[in-house]
């Protein structure tokens, strides 16, 4: 069984922190030097009454370092509201502006002219959490099963497979201080802020076109105190498949097109159904609703029906595909994900039918000052450039770049071009580097400055160069 855990994706809203940039109405129209904006985190929390609040934008403190394409560096004032806000040189002057995305220690450098910025990240769930500090055991007991099982949260959302066909269990112990966040920073849950708890088991449906849904879920609210033990005890009842939608996953295509932007690689393709608050803000953050168990190369077409437990949630289709390689020594996984949003309708009809194919740019042919992107790199200006393949495409870019001994990530540059220039320092003589790169399609607006709005097709694909090291 292929486990749809949570990659180590930067390509995520919340993980990522893609920024959302939107025009500001106040800002003098005759000043076309001046450049202005906020930073901080657009939150969607659950209400009083099951469903989701109105996105709300949380202002957020954060130090801003400003370099112009001449090389000055302007001063840069605030407000009490945390707007910011400098002066060009120029009209329509180019410039890099640094900052640290939250929820992230890596620094991002915005490689950009736009007049008006707002750095907003996505986060489902609240702003203020409270850490988790020390190992907090919640223990949850239920009548046996031999099913696969996931168990979740929302409010602060999180998942994690906790058991596979055909394995026997009655209880599980989970340390919160470990269980994967789908969106932000891990926080104790409060059942007075609308945390709960999901227990979901699952169920083989079909024949060929087979696939697995929710058959069975518990829910209760969930209170966790910092390094305090707490116990669950529940039994999850029939979930009704009240949901359908006629699927076309195009998985043989977008195998391809990953074999032949790539390396020699070993590629597989799934696809899942996800419950998310609001996929217009963000697709991404879902809990796993129904999903394929295969590795065939063929493409899915088939009717789907899935449960919907998850209150005032909405659903999206996610094709995932994979390739694995290696690059001198260094095993790399590369992947696109594509989503798009399901209609509501418990009728399989022409109606209901979604189709999900492969369409964001691929990233490949990646040099560094004109030479390949590998072995020992003379570095001059800094400048990495990179071909789009697999006839997609994408609204931005961006490159980080990984040490190639802990694949920690040291800086993160983002463009509406498949180029960057890298800051001085960031490849030291000596140093041995990876580069991981990100195609993103679905903000319309990015060329011109507003990242907000999200559209579909949306999708994300990260491929690998490397590694080389600086001579």
């Amino acid at each position: 069984m292929w486990r749809f855990g949570v990659l180590a994706l930067v390509g995520c809203d919340a993980v990522f922190a893609l920024p959302h940039i939107r025009e500001q109405p106040d800002v003098d129209a005759a000043d076309t030097r001046g450049v202005t904006g906020r930073y901080g985190v657009l939150v969607i929390e659950p209400d009083d009454f099951g469903g989701y609040l109105p996105p709300r934008e949380q202002t957020v403190p954060t130090p801003f370092e400003v370099v112009l394409d001449d090389g000055d560096r302007p001063a840069i004032t605030s407000d009490e509201n945390f707007q910011f806000a400098f002066s060009r040189n120029r009209d329509g002057q180019s410039y890099r502006l640094r900052y640290t995305p939250y929820g992230t220690s890596t620094p991002a450098v915005a490689i950009t002219a736009a007049r008006d910025l707002e750095l907003f990240s996505t986060l489902f769930g609240r702003y203020e959490r409270e850490p988790i500090t020390k190992p907090t055991l919640l223990t949850v007991t239920f009548p046996q099963m031999q099913q696969t099982a996931y168990a979740f949260s929302t409010g602060l959302r999180t998942s994690a497979q906790i058991n596979e066909t055909p394995t026997p269990l009655s209880s599980v112990a989970i340390d919160w201080m470990t269980q994967p966040p789908l969106s932000g920073l891990r926080g104790l849950p409060s059942a007075t802020e609308h945390d709960r708890f999901y227990l979901a088991e699952y169920v083989l449906i079909g024949g060929v076109g087979a696939y697995y849904a929710i058959e069975k879920i518990a829910s209760a609210p969930l209170t966790l105190a910092d390094g305090a033990p707490a116990t669950l005890n529940m039994t999850p009842a029939l979930a009704p498949l009240g949901r359908c939608v006629r699927l076309t996953a195009g998985r043989s295509a977008e195998q391809d097109r990953l074999r032949a932007a790539l390396p020699p690689a070993s590629v597989e393709a799934m696809w899942s159904i996800e419950a998310t608050p609001d996929p217009m803000v963000s697709p991404r953050g879902g809990l796993l609703l129904a999903y394929e168990d295969t590795t065939t190369t063929s493409d899915f077409q088939e009717d789907v029906r899935y449960p919907n437990p998850f209150a005032g949630e909405r659903q999206v289709v996610r094709m995932l595909t994979k390739a694995t390689y290696d690059l001198s020594g260094h095993t790399v996984t590369a992947y696109t994900e594509h989503f798009a949003p399901l209609p509501v309708t418990d009728v399989c009809d022409a109606a209901s039918a979604v189709t999900i194919a492969g369409s964001v740019a691929i990233p490949n042919a990646v040099t560094i000052d004109d030479q390949p992107a590998q072995g020992s790199v003379a570095v001059g200006t800094g400048r990495i450039a990179f071909a789009l393949g697999g006839g997609g495409s994408a609204d931005y870019f961006a490159v980080e770049v990984l040490d190639a001994q802990t694949f920690a990530t040291t800086v993160r540059y983002l463009n509406t071009e498949p180029t960057v220039t890298v800051d001085p320092g960031s490849l030291q003589p000596g140093s041995t580097y990876l580069l991981r790169l990100l195609a993103i399609q679905g903000a319309p607006g990015a060329r011109t400055g507003d990242f907000r709005p999200i559209a579909f097709p949306y999708g994300i694909a990260v491929t690998y160069a490397g590694p080389f090291s600086v001579q």
